[in-house]
C-alpha cells in the first residue's frame, strides 16, 4: 500500500492552463557516447522528440537548457573540482551544443545557459516563466542510472 496516497498525498493536480516543455541538458557532451560524459541516449532522445513534436504542433512554448563554464572554469567552483570531466563544457565548445537530433529552433526556444544542475539555479529562467506566465512545468531531463525522467512541477 501506498502511505502518501493513502494519507491522502500524491494526488495529481492535472495540467495548468499554459504548460511549457523544459528539456534539460540534452547537450552533446551528455548524449555523444564518445564524450566523457555522455552515454548511448537513442532511446531517450526519441522519446524527447516524440513530446517535441506534440509540444510545436500545439504551440506549447519549449525552453533548453545547457551548460558552459569560462575557460577559467571559476563560474563552476566546487563543481568543477567535485566533477573534473565538466571542463570539456567550456564556452563555445560542440559539448555543450544542444543534440542536433532534438531540431531546437533556435528562434523560437529559448536556451538558457546554466552553471550547475539545477535550471532555476543561477539562471533567470524563473523571470522567464512568470513573464510568459507560465503555470505548469513538464521536465524532460537525463539523470544518472535513471536515464530519462519525465515529471510536471
Amino acid at each position: 500500500m501506498n502511505i502518501e496516497k493513502s494519507s491522502g498525498f500524491a494526488q495529481n493536480s492535472g495540467m495548468g492552463l499554459n504548460p511549457v516543455i523544459l528539456v534539460v541538458d540534452f547537450m552533446k557532451g551528455f548524449t555523444d557516447r564518445d564524450s566523457p560524459l555522455g552515454s548511448n541516449l537513442d532511446n531517450e532522445i526519441k522519446a524527447t522528440n516524440e513530446l517535441l513534436n506534440i509540444a510545436r504542433k500545439e504551440c506549447v512554448p519549449i525552453i533548453f537548457t545547457s551548460v558552459s563554464y569560462d575557460s577559467g572554469f571559476q563560474e563552476g567552483a566546487h563543481f568543477i573540482r567535485k566533477i573534473p570531466a565538466l571542463k570539456i563544457l567550456s564556452a563555445g565548445s560542440e559539448a555543450c551544443e544542444i543534440d542536433p537530433r532534438l531540431e531546437r529552433n533556435e528562434q523560437t526556444e529559448l536556451l538558457v545557459v546554466k552553471k550547475f544542475a539545477s535550471a532555476f539555479f543561477g539562471t533567470a529562467i524563473s523571470s522567464v516563466l512568470s513573464h510568459q506566465r507560465i503555470d505548469c512545468i513538464s521536465q524532460m531531463k537525463i539523470e544518472p542510472q535513471r536515464n530519462l525522467i519525465l515529471s510536471h512541477l
